[in-house]
């Protein structure tokens, strides 16, 4: 197996410092290893050698290190500068020929350098802007880390109390208030229509109204003041029960204009309010009232309504 292994081609920037690996085989721990400059190995003066031992020497900005666990030998050259470019050799020093391998230096000139070699006038290309390291990273990195962490929570809560929110107004606009989808009654006769509510609107008003316009808006017929008194408003009378969680709409005397979409309704605030809404059809009777009870019915009807959308 090869005895010493170098690599072939090794570089460093101008002021920074360089360092060497040879890795040499087991049994010369002992032996003198030293680094040397020239282009061949006969004109190779050393640069500096350890004398056999682990102790690390030095001359002037270079040092040499050799370590007999690992097997290595390390150069190291600080402040390095661009005569410093040129051929290597890592030797073993023994009887007779000794073990050596060649190693190529370059060195790149420096920032400084780079910079005042551009001619006077030159557009200067960019400078990068500052990157973080060292311990300003190291600080700010976790509470970078913490704060997007804490956002993300505070996003993902914000979205589960909307869909929450989201979903019980579904829920309340859905369930809040219920009846029949539809009943039908006998010209001239009396309609009754009950609707259920859930507990949360006992003590709140209650209303029956009438819809227009695409269904749109709404004309009330008759409303509860909250209580379970009955409340009369011309044909309509409206009435609740609180142990029973509902509240009954009769209409006297119905007549063919009454057939349309009507909301049972609970009344919490100008803008929470719940309803279901009941399609009501007025079927022909046994016989025509007569023309004076269709015109009181009529007179009335005209007389009860009041907009409210």
């Amino acid at each position: 197996c090869q005895a010493l292994v170098v690599p072939r081609e090794v570089s460093g920037q101008e002021g920074e410092t360089l360092s060497l690996r040879c890795w040499y085989a087991r049994g010369y721990e002992g032996y003198n290893k030293y680094w040397c400059r020239g282009a061949a190995r006969g004109s190779c003066h050393k640069v500096v050698e350890t004398a056999g031992r682990e102790v690390p020497r030095r001359h002037g900005r270079v040092s040499i290190t050799d370590n007999h666990i690992f097997c290595v030998v390390l150069l190291t050259v600080e402040e390095l500068s661009v005569e410093d470019a040129g051929s290597y050799w890592c030797g073993v020093e023994r009887a007779g020929r000794d073990i050596m391998e060649p190693v190529t230096v370059t060195v790149r000139p420096g920032l400084q350098k780079e910079n005042t070699s551009l001619q006077k006038g030159q557009e200067q290309p960019p400078s990068s802007p500052p990157s973080l390291s060292g311990p300003a990273l190291q600080v700010l990195l976790p509470t970078v880390v913490l704060l997007f962490l804490l956002a993300m929570a505070g996003s993902a809560g914000l979205i589960y109390a909307r869909r929450t929110r989201r979903r019980r107004r579904r829920k309340e606009g859905v369930w809040a208030v219920s009846g029949p989808s539809q009943v039908t009654a006998r010209w001239g006769s009396s309609l009754s229509v009950s609707c259920s509510y859930q507990p949360g609107y006992k003590l709140h008003s209650k209303v029956w109204c009438k819809s227009y316009f695409f269904k749109i808006f709404c004309t009330y017929m008759a409303q509860t003041d909250g209580s379970e008194a009955a409340v009369t408003q011309g044909r309509v009378s409206i009435r609740d029960n609180h142990t029973a969680l509902a509240f009954t709409v009769t209409m006297r005397d119905v007549m063919a204009a009454d057939a349309g979409w009507y909301s049972c309704g609970a009344v919490k605030s100008l803008w929470n309010n719940q309803w279901h809404k009941t399609e009501v059809l007025v079927s022909e009777g046994a016989c025509d009232p007569g023309p004076a009870v269709r015109g009181r019915v009529a007179e009335e009807a005209a007389q009860e309504l009041r907009p409210v959308g």
